[in-house]
């Protein structure tokens, strides 16, 4: 018949259902696979510091040996203090991945902070050598202990880095040492990335304050674009508990990795 209308699929409410519950799935990963470029780029900026820092206190120790030596230093005790201080934190944190994005903004902010420090420490260093005349190994110690500790801030962030979004991203003991070498080996990548760009193309062409700025930057839209992905993530399972009520039969996989095929 001419005037027959062509027959219109019938779509069931549990049919609906199905494809509400994988949409939200293939949204999730897409946020997965996003945090974990992050922490990628989180990597390369953490290595830019060390780069620029390295290039600033070689200025104000005079010699680049010191200078390596002290910004090695607060790395590596930072790196260490962060990992053994968030542990336990992102374990009885319910939102790591709001705590990582807060992590990543406390970092842009101090770093952008840390060449006004520097100076500050020149104010505290010169006139003790000059009012008590310190040997040259009393100064250098004296020096190497005041930029110590202003490197430990930001260098213990970055160390929480790591275990709070592992925390994020394991879901199963099963999985535990898989993602987390694949986390760390993504942060390293990003690391050697970012000890080129700084070394070879950024400071050479931009300088040290504009490679400082961008860097900075760059943790900010990281810890922001973390906080704003927590908070979509934290809706979309309140609403996923009622339509899966709804519907017994769907039970899609939780998503424990799908940054990491």
């Amino acid at each position: 018949d001419l005037f027959e209308q062509p027959e219109r699929k019938r779509v069931f409410p549990m049919e609906r259902e199905v494809d509400s519950v994988f949409g939200v799935e293939k949204e999730t990963k897409q946020i997965f696979a996003a945090v974990t470029l992050c922490f990628f780029f989180s990597g390369t900026t953490g290595l830019i510091y060390e780069v620029l820092w390295t290039r600033i206190l070689g200025l104000v120790f005079g010699h680049t040996v010191f200078a390596i030596t002290t910004v090695l230093a607060a790395f590596m005790a930072g790196l260490g203090l962060g990992s053994y201080l968030f542990g336990g934190i992102a374990d009885r944190n319910a939102h790591p991945l709001r705590l990582y994005g807060f992590l990543e903004v406390g970092i842009g902010i101090y770093a952008l902070i840390t060449p006004f420090l520097f100076s500050r420490a020149e104010d505290i260093y010169i006139p003790l050598h000059r009012t008590f005349g310190l040997s040259f190994f009393a100064f250098s110690l004296l020096q190497f202990l005041l930029i110590f500790l202003i490197l430990l801030i930001p260098t213990t962030l970055m160390g929480a880095t790591l275990p709070v979004l592992s925390r994020f991203f394991v879901r199963s003991m099963n999985v535990l040492g898989g993602q987390v070498g694949r986390l760390y080996a993504l942060n390293t990548f990003g690391a050697v990335l970012g000890t080129y760009a700084a070394g070879f193309h950024l400071i050479p062409t931009l300088g040290v304050r504009t490679t400082l700025l961008l860097a900075a930057i760059a943790n900010l839209g990281i810890g922001i674009l973390a906080i704003v992905f927590d908070r979509h993530l934290q809706q979309r399972a309140g609403k996923a508990p009622a339509s899966r009520s709804e519907g017994a039969a769907v039970n899609p996989p939780e998503p424990a990795g799908p940054a990491f095929p």
